[in-house]
């Protein structure tokens, strides 16, 4: 190779990097929790899973539960706003045709959203702790007491990271909380326990980081199961059990494949989440807009109509039709194949595609012509 040709191709070489990472940068994403995420604390992994054993629907509104089905199962994973009451109703008229809805948050900011499905579980907030059953810090809990459910088949513990635990209102103590050992099994709660913590678990109050005297070592519950109508409501204490690098441990994965499995269809909601990629958020606003697409198809259809215009017109000047060809014979005389044959022996080294579209187009321009006169 020419010296004189390695600039260009070093130039080549770094537009096309450029424009693989700006293609890269539209289609992942960093943020916790993203589905296109692949890091530690994505959840691209859930959104593996789901595609292996389901339909998968990536919803940025909440109007997606409208289409839902009463045969799917939708993640709602550390949601960053609170639902407004028009939201939370699509929600609960999903969970009520009898879908099934797995909420998993950081902390207590979806508790709004679980009193309006009408729900007696809330997220404590405080931080779990266990010095006797956990992975690499007593910060994550392992739980270990599983109890017998469809969801929790095959699973023997699920690993916390950094999650709180849930309590139950009840009916006769509205102000106040109960979990599995203190709730009074009179009070008509119909849910289910699903997963507690082992028994040396206790709330770090104070967040100090050791147990006091006043913390309580105890069973406690960190996910649970609710009936709302023909449906139901899955709350897990923390959502960090569905990212990628939890996964990895023991009763993780069985746990989010049992719930995805639980329906024929699934539906991820980041409509308060963090945000989607911008290629992938672009491609969702476009499906679930008809008006948007029909206007993309109109821009679409100018755009090729000016190419076709512009190509006419960047025709070589000695093709147009008041010229003549160089063997006397006039351009605007010459039919179609004539017409190709000739720019095969001008231009020898245009492909026959090119030549076949430049035929087109002079025959078109001199049609044009023709009406005009």
């Amino acid at each position: 190779m020419p010296d004189h040709n390695y600039p260009r191709l070093v130039l080549l070489v770094v537009l096309f990097a450029i424009n693989l990472a700006i293609l890269g940068a539209t289609v992942t994403s960093a943020t916790p929790y993203g589905p296109y995420n692949g890091n530690w604390d994505g959840a691209s992994e859930l959104r593996t899973i789901a595609s292996e054993e389901s339909t998968v629907t990536l919803a940025h509104t909440t109007t997606a539960y409208e289409d839902a089905t009463a045969d799917s199962t939708a993640f709602i994973l550390a949601p960053q706003d609170q639902y407004r009451a028009a939201e939370s109703a699509r929600v609960r008229q999903f969970v009520q045709r009898g879908g099934t809805l797995v909420i998993a948050a950081e902390a207590n900011q979806t508790n709004d959203l679980l009193v309006n499905l009408g729900l007696t579980a809330r997220l404590d907030g405080r931080l779990l702790r266990d010095e006797q059953e956990h992975y690499r810090d007593p910060a994550l809990p392992i739980a270990t007491e599983v109890l017998d459910h469809n969801v929790t088949t095959g699973v023997d513990q699920l690993t916390l990271n950094y999650g709180t635990v849930i309590n139950l209102t009840t009916t006769t103590a509205t102000t106040g909380s109960a979990s599995r050992d203190n709730l009074n099994t009179d009070d008509a709660w119909k849910g289910e326990f699903l997963i507690n913590s082992s028994g040396f678990a206790y709330i770090d109050s104070n967040n100090n980081s050791q147990l006091d005297d006043s913390e309580r070592v105890r069973e406690r519950p960190v996910a649970v199961t609710e009936p709302v109508s023909q449906g139901r409501v899955v709350v897990v204490s923390d959502a960090s059990v569905f990212t990628n690098a939890m996964f990895e441990r023991t009763g993780n994965d069985r746990f989010a494949r049992n719930l995805v499995e639980s329906g024929d269809r699934v539906l991820l909601d980041y409509s308060h989440g963090h945000p989607l990629p911008p290629l992938v958020y672009a491609l969702l606003v476009v499906r679930s807009t008809p008006l948007l697409q029909f206007g993309l198809g109109l821009l679409a259809l100018g755009c090729v109509a000016i190419g076709v215009r512009l190509s006419d017109r960047s025709l070589p000047d000695w093709l147009s039709m008041g010229e003549t060809a160089t063997d006397g014979d006039s351009v605007g005389q010459l039919d179609e194949d004539e017409l190709s044959a000739f720019l095969t022996d001008r231009h020898p080294e245009w492909s026959d595609r090119r030549v076949q579209r430049v035929t087109k187009a002079i025959i078109r321009r001199r049609e044009q012509r023709g009406d005009n006169d």
